[in-house]
């Protein structure tokens, strides 16, 4: 019969037990994608709200319509403001995102007044 022995198996899991516990190994696939929102006459737009699809990151734009998200991997970023179109843009091999916005076609057929005295 063998007898189990320990240091057979404590170097394995002491290796097993840093690569798991190392925090660079868990934030690896972390990277940050830049950009610059714009409308089509070359207008920056400022607090465009820009969320990576199926999560709760997101960012808005500055006054000159910058943004910088840091995003796990691969996916897809949602840029929306009111009074423009919602455009998604994947962010596969891309570094730096140029966006321009459309004006949504939100027009109103009749404004309803109400008076109280």
């Amino acid at each position: 019969m063998k007898s189990f022995t320990i240091k057979k198996y404590l170097l394995p899991i002491i290796i097993v037990g840093c690569v798991l516990c190392n925090p660079l190994t868990l934030f690896a696939q972390q990277r940050t994608v830049y950009g610059k929102v714009r409308t089509a006459e070359n207008i920056s737009l400022q607090n465009v709200t820009v969320l990576f699809k199926g999560s709760n990151l997101g960012t808005v734009t500055d006054k000159s319509g910058e943004f910088q998200i840091n995003i796990p991997n691969d996916g897809v970023l949602i840029f929306s403001l009111v009074g423009f179109k919602d455009q998604e843009i994947s962010t596969q091999n891309k570094k730096n995102i140029n966006v321009i916005l459309e004006e949504a076609d939100n027009n109103i057929d009749e404004v309803v007044v109400f008076g109280y005295s």
